[in-house]
């Protein structure tokens, strides 16, 4: 009976530790179980936010397309080339004043120039400095009047490239079912 009762309890024992070692199996599987669908619910929820950006940026775009077709009428870019021509036809007359305005001031000097050189007079009582200075800033405001004249003919040659590209461009075309949205 001891023996009996030995065994037993050896056979209890056993049975007790093959149950532990599944109980700790079952735990450490729980254990991942829970990670995995933590994992999983994360990637959904990362998922359904990837989707709504995704849907907000289509929205948006689309919300562009329809303003850039509006837009891109005939009437707005006839409008566009207007003011584009209107612009380049002041910067041109612009252009032309200032132009004008310095072959002006080259021929008033160079007439006070001769001038006095046909008079022949003796030096005139004006001091050096304030002839310089004068020379100087007849000088700068050339060169200021000269880089803004170029300034304007550079800004013209943009706005008549400008012009050329509206001429040229065309709407593009609309899958029929589109042309009834406005």
């Amino acid at each position: 009976m001891k023996e009996t009762l030995k065994v037993a309890r050896h056979k209890v024992d056993q049975t007790q530790s093959q149950a532990d070692s599944l109980e700790s199996a079952n735990q450490a599987t729980r254990l991942k179980i829970a990670e995995l669908n933590k994992k999983i619910e994360e990637a959904q929820t990362e998922r359904l936010e990837k989707t709504h950006e995704f849907e907000d940026r289509l929205v948006e775009l689309s919300a562009n397309f329809k303003h850039a077709r509006r837009f891109h009428t005939d009437d707005n870019l006839k409008s566009e080339i207007k003011q584009t021509e209107a612009h380049t036809q002041q910067l041109g007359e612009d252009a032309e004043k200032r132009k004008n305005e310095i072959e002006h001031l080259t021929t008033v000097l160079e007439e006070l120039r001769l001038e006095r050189e046909s008079k022949k007079q003796p030096e005139p009582e004006i001091p050096i400095e304030v002839q310089q200075m004068v020379y100087e800033m007849f000088k700068n405001e050339h060169e200021q009047v000269k880089a803004k004249a170029d300034e304007m003919n550079s800004e013209l040659q943009e706005l008549k490239a400008e012009k050329e590209k509206l001429k040229n461009w065309k709407p593009p075309e609309l899958p029929p079912d589109d042309q009834t949205v406005a």
